[in-house]
């Protein structure tokens, strides 16, 4: 698995393209959303995880990004991540 490209999968364990992925979901809508998801580490073990998606949303009004925070009980305490939108 390359690490740059982590796997997601979905509540049925169907691999996420990036036109599925929460995070990419809410800089495109706007909107939050949360999901199971099933992520991969880095020893090649599968992880349950719960994903909140949130759209970073900036003073003019204009979507500048996301952050996905991630909740599961082997990773200890909440993992977060941010998606910033191409310039």
């Amino acid at each position: 698995m390359d690490p740059g490209n982590p796997r997601h999968d979905d509540e049925k364990g169907h691999l996420i393209v990036a036109a599925e992925c929460p995070a990419i979901g809410a800089v495109q809508s706007g909107v939050q959303s949360l999901r199971r998801l099933t992520i991969w580490g880095r020893m090649g073990r599968r992880v349950a995880v719960d994903s909140h998606a949130m759209p970073v949303i900036g003073q003019d009004g204009a979507i500048q990004g996301a952050i996905l925070l991630l909740h599961g009980r082997l990773l200890g305490n909440v993992a977060g991540a941010a998606l910033s939108k191409p310039a």
